[in-house]
């Protein structure tokens, strides 16, 4: 069995450009966080994936485009978006 992390149900994302970041809405767990454009863009990597496949995209998307520490902003950014209930983990 793999496990996967999709989107919680109905979020609500609102890029702020001027922070460089999003604000994310979840209707379910009432709750507004705050997210940079790194923690963003996992959020859209991992969506649908497990956590290895997702890792795998983000670290080579990153690792092209120059970004350094890249491993520890991944781990960090899912466990803030789990934390969140921004990301739910399910098993299919």
């Amino acid at each position: 069995m793999i496990s996967t992390y999709t989107k919680a149900p109905n979020i609500r994302i609102r890029e702020v450009p001027e922070s460089e970041g999003a604000l994310i809405y979840t209707p379910e767990t009432p709750n507004i966080v705050f997210v940079n454009d790194p923690t963003l863009l996992i959020l859209e990597f991992i969506d649908g994936l497990s956590v290895d496949q997702a890792k795998d995209e983000y670290l080579k998307y990153m690792d092209e485009n120059g970004w350094s520490e890249i491993e520890q902003v991944f781990d960090q950014a899912v466990e803030l978006l789990v934390r969140n209930n921004v990301l739910v983990l399910r098993s299919r």
